[in-house]
């Protein structure tokens, strides 16, 4: 019992230093965007740090409700998927700024327009609406990644060091993404990796 109860409090401490971590790169970006407030993509990256610290605070050891007790598992089960499809949003927002608006305007749109709404949802939907949209969320999330490696691979002519650096971050990003699917369903055994792969 002492070992389970060390291993859980050095898992705690990691959850808390890779938040920290997540948010002081946060507030860096929003630093550079307050500068140089026409390359919006610092903005992006700002707000995707932020949902990406929500996403660690509430998953793995559950740091949030740590600090909070009183909260629920349902509250905690909405910050989750609220945090998902807020972190889907702005990475996905990120890369069509960064990169030259590298998606067709139809379907960014189409994109961010259903995550939204599935941010939304989490937050005040009957939980049951909730689980389905998270399962449609999911499918998107999968479809949006072919389309963003595809339009990377494409923007590589165009303006190859910013596809490529991008196209790599994304490629990480996605893995650790799928992982996380993966293991939120209990299909394998690992641990929830988008956090680490935002820091490499």
């Amino acid at each position: 019992e002492e070992d389970i109860h060390r291993h859980r409090n050095i898992d705690f401490a990691i959850d808390a230093f890779l938040v920290g971590g997540i948010l002081i790169i946060g507030l860096y970006h929003l630093g550079l965007f307050v500068l140089k407030r026409k390359e919006t993509s610092n903005l992006y990256f700002m707000l995707l740090c932020f949902s990406i610290a929500i996403y660690t605070g509430v998953s793995g050891e559950c740091l949030i409700p740590y600090l909070f007790p009183q909260m629920g598992m349902e509250t905690l089960m909405r910050f989750v998927l609220f945090a998902i499809a807020s972190s889907l949003l702005w990475i996905f927002t990120f890369i069509h700024s960064a990169v030259d608006e590298c998606y067709p305007a139809v379907i960014i749109k189409t994109i961010n327009g259903f995550l939204i709404l599935s941010g939304f949802a989490a937050l005040i939907a009957p939980l049951q609406i909730v689980l389905w949209t998270h399962v449609i969320t999911q499918l998107i999330m999968m479809i949006a990644m072919v389309i963003t490696i595809i339009a990377l691979l494409l923007s590589l002519r165009r303006k190859p060091l910013e596809a490529g650096v991008v196209l790599i971050g994304f490629s990480i990003l996605s893995i650790a993404g799928v992982n996380d699917v993966l293991y939120f369903h209990n299909i394998i055994q690992s641990m929830y990796l988008i956090p680490l792969g935002l820091f490499i």
